[in-house]
């Protein structure tokens, strides 16, 4: 037994395997802001301009066409229906034509007092009113950009860096802690706009929203992670697993794994599969990046655009609770051996159910004490996967349990760290 334990962690661990964090871009040198997934295409706004792809990443087509200067460095990209649109430090541009020419559409959106460039964010469209995050205040347009007026939030260091609808809502987050209301909210699309308190001792910048499928909202900021299920009249903190001083940039979803982003010195990548009760790290094998802005979700791998460009990985390695793998309906129950099995640091768990019904997974020690419950719901008729971490476990034998109501069944698998 001792013998093959050690072939077994040799195998393991001293075995190279693949890369968990891989960098995909070629433009180098250069911090990628934003980046975007339309139609089969992705689009990186960075510092030396907006670039897209069209091989997920392998090769990069510079799109700034004609622009040069501060209108290189991309802060957001937007889609409105067949137009593109780049928020810079210069100001807003527009194309029609994929890139090849752009229009400058910045007129009336003022260059705040102690600024030398108009240093525009981020946009949104409701209806017929687009908005423009911008230095000196939030500006709103009716005529599609051609002109530009001021829309209640006002600057310099207004530093709108977010936007997002919810519930009818429009919402606003700033990164400017020095004046009240680093997170506003407007009723009558852009006329009025209401602080709003999340945080009762000072206004913690907002980075980011995100919409749960269960219609919480979630926001990212310089305090950590909140959410509110009741249009912001009452908010609740989700830092457990973070670090002291969170700064959170993005948020993403996938089924029921929620991703975020850490950036200023606590730079991280983490997850949770239960809406920020717990969030656990997954950054490893990433180097150390100034700066983390966005997660982006686009089949089935997860990309991270940061201040050293942009990284990606497998959504197969890091997906938590359960998800359907075939439409097909099984003939039977079935447990299947985990894969791989040993394992170090996860695994996966694969099941089928030829009914519906009420369906617990259990993981168990060696000597039948209960680790976690990984399932403990009703699910249809289907074959379904669960991707187990082993996080805080220690090398041993471990077993796991499915159970429904006439199907019970224990498998046994190792963990070598």
């Amino acid at each position: 037994m001792r013998y093959i334990l050690i072939i077994l962690f040799f195998l393991v661990n001293c075995i190279p395997s693949e890369a968990q964090w891989s960098k995909i871009t070629s433009f180098t040198g250069s911090s990628v802001r934003d980046i975007e997934y339309n139609g089969g295409v992705f689009y990186a706004g960075a510092s030396n301009g907006a670039w897209k792809s069209t091989n997920a990443g392998l090769t990069w087509e510079f799109l700034s066409n004609g622009l040069s200067g501060d209108a290189l460095v991309t802060w957001d990209i937007f889609f409105d229906s067949s137009d593109l649109w780049i928020a810079t430090v210069e100001g807003n541009y527009k194309t029609t034509n994929g890139g090849t020419n752009w229009d400058a559409k910045s007129s009336g959106i003022q260059i705040g007092p102690g600024a030398t460039k108009r240093f525009c964010y981020t946009f949104l469209r409701n209806g017929g009113t687009l908005f423009s995050g911008a230095f000196s205040g939030l500006y709103k347009s009716t005529d599609n950009g051609d002109s530009w007026t001021l829309s209640g939030i006002p600057g310099p260091h207004s530093f709108v860096d977010a936007m997002y609808i919810y519930n009818g809502v429009i919402w606003a987050g700033r990164t400017n802690t020095a004046s009240n209301g680093s997170l506003q909210r407007s009723t009558d699309n852009g006329g009025v706009w209401t602080p709003v308190q999340f945080f009762g001792q000072f206004n913690p910048e907002v980075f980011c929203f995100h919409e749960t499928p269960d219609n919480k909202l979630f926001i990212g900021t310089g305090h950590g992670v909140y959410f509110t299920s009741n249009n912001g009249a009452n908010w609740t903190q989700r830092n457990n697993g973070l670090s002291s001083d969170p700064y959170n940039t993005s948020i993403t979803q996938r089924g029921n794994t929620m991703f975020t982003t850490t950036t200023f010195g606590g730079n991280d990548v983490l997850r949770s599969s239960n809406e920020g009760i717990m969030w656990e790290s997954i950054g490893d094998s990433l180097p150390f990046l100034t700066d983390i802005h966005k997660l982006l979700i686009a089949g089935d791998t997860l990309y991270l655009s940061s201040s050293n460009g942009i990284y990606k990985r497998p959504l197969s390695e890091i997906l938590t609770g359960v998800s359907p793998v075939s439409s097909e309906i099984p003939d039977k129950f079935t447990l299947h051996q985990n894969f791989p099995n040993p394992f170090n640091p996860s695994t996966t768990i694969r099941f089928d159910m030829p009914v519906s019904g009420f369906v617990t997974l259990n993981i168990y020690d060696i000597s039948g004490r209960g680790i976690t419950s990984l399932i403990n719901e009703n699910l249809n008729p289907g074959s379904y996967s669960y991707n187990f971490t082993s996080d805080g476990l220690t090398s041993g034998i471990y077993f796991y349990k499915l159970s429904t109501g006439e199907y019970t069944e224990v498998k046994k698998m190792l963990l070598i760290k």
